[in-house]
């Protein structure tokens, strides 16, 4: 397959665009791609934090969409994720920085003490977007470029960790000049790739719905639904091997 990059012409037996949700090699194949928009903008920065992270990732869920607070190298720097409705997203951009740091430190709970926002702020748009076919000819697709997922869950970087996983499999020991052995193969990865993707993007869609909302009832089938697998332990264990990619089974 050949495939053009401004000044250099590529050509390789396999082209794998890994090149994120705007790839330009799903492009160039013009992949056909089904997506819908959350309606939520994406608003990160870095934040300094009065106590130290430990390491550790935190999500508060907001009816209007969850704050996760990630570690960076830095013990008391977390890089936000507010994955914040339009209108409060326009808000927050509007804010001056001091103003931004406060709202994530109210939110938060003041879970990591005094916040200061040491970066600009930033936004991007949520899309959910799903590759219909994720190989032609030489050309296939693996991350982002196959499929992007709302953020709230962590769960988008796991996906393309699985992608990269499996397409190596499939293609181990393949010859791959050979046409008719490496569509066997693309096509034994699409099949097993796209199944767990279906379904990672159907849990995130039920996530966000029975999180983003203050509905009394809904917080309280939340809270159950929350609390069930907390006091069984061999779900509690079943649930975080999916949600890590480290399930046999998925």
């Amino acid at each position: 397959a050949e495939i053009d990059v401004g000044e250099w012409l590529l050509s390789a037996d396999l082209i794998v665009g890994a090149d994120g949700g705007r790839s330009k090699v799903r492009q160039y194949a013009e992949l056909p791609l089904t997506f819908w928009d959350y309606g939520q903008q994406g608003i990160v920065a870095n934040i300094r934090t009065e106590q130290p992270h430990n390491g550790v990732a935190r999500q508060v869920f907001l009816p209007t969409g969850p704050l996760a607070l990630l570690p960076t190298p830095d013990s008391h720097t977390v890089s936000i994720v507010w994955s914040a409705d339009e209108d409060l997203a326009k808000n927050l951009l509007n804010e001056p920085a001091e103003r931004f740091a406060k709202q994530v430190e109210t939110e938060s709970g003041r879970v990591l003490g005094g916040c200061e926002c040491v970066s600009d702020i930033k936004a991007f748009p949520l899309k959910m977007q799903y590759a219909r076919q994720w190989y032609q000819h030489r050309i296939v697709l693996a991350g982002d470029a196959a499929h992007t997922i709302h953020p709230l869950a962590g769960q988008g970087a796991n996906l393309g960790f699985g992608d990269v996983k499996a397409l190596t499999e499939k293609i181990e020991g393949v010859d791959l000049s050979s046409l008719a052995q490496l569509h066997r193969s693309l096509g034994a990865y699409q099949r097993e790739r796209k199944a767990d993707t279906q379904l990672m993007i159907a849990a995130m869609e039920t996530f966000k719905r029975g999180f983003g909302t203050a509905n009394p009832i809904v917080k309280g089938l939340r809270a159950l639904a929350f609390a069930l697998p907390n006091k069984l332990t061999f779900l509690k264990r079943k649930l975080a091997e999916v949600a890590l990619g480290t399930d046999p089974q998925s």
